[in-house]
């Protein structure tokens, strides 16, 4: 290596040594700037205070349904005419799915069809056209 290849290599090495320093640099005051802007130890945000009174105030006010005196809301209640119901409208859901799959289904293997006959006319030309060729 010759002189001045090797002080191109130093000179590199040099200027690597530099950004690198000033990454580190850049760095730590990223750093100081975070810990500046760290809140107090003692600081507590008014929204989580006013969260965590409601929540000492309403803390066991729930409805138990083991408890004796627990009575089922009308519209929470479930009866057969209820079940009838669901049962009905989910039959719809299924057959509205199923006849909408079956469509498509149909309509693929129509297009399969067709694309199937259009191949083999295209291969019957090109099996004529080389006949005719040779």
């Amino acid at each position: 290596a010759t002189g001045a290849q090797l002080a191109s290599k130093a000179k590199k090495s040099i200027t690597k040594e530099e950004a690198q320093k000033m990454k580190r640099l850049q760095r730590q005051k990223e750093w100081d700037d975070l810990w500046k802007s760290k809140p107090d130890e003692h600081y507590e945000d008014t929204a989580d205070i006013v969260a965590i009174e409601e929540a000492k105030r309403t803390v066991g006010d729930f409805k138990l349904k083991t408890a004796s005196d627990y009575v089922v809301a009308d519209e929470q209640r479930v009866d057969v005419e209820k079940k009838r119901t669901q049962i009905v409208l989910l039959r719809e859901q299924i057959f509205e799915h199923r006849r909408y799959f079956n469509g498509r289904l149909m309509t693929l293997r129509d297009k399969k069809v067709d694309l199937v006959a259009k191949v083999e006319s295209d291969l019957k030309r090109l099996a004529d056209l080389q006949k005719e060729l040779g």
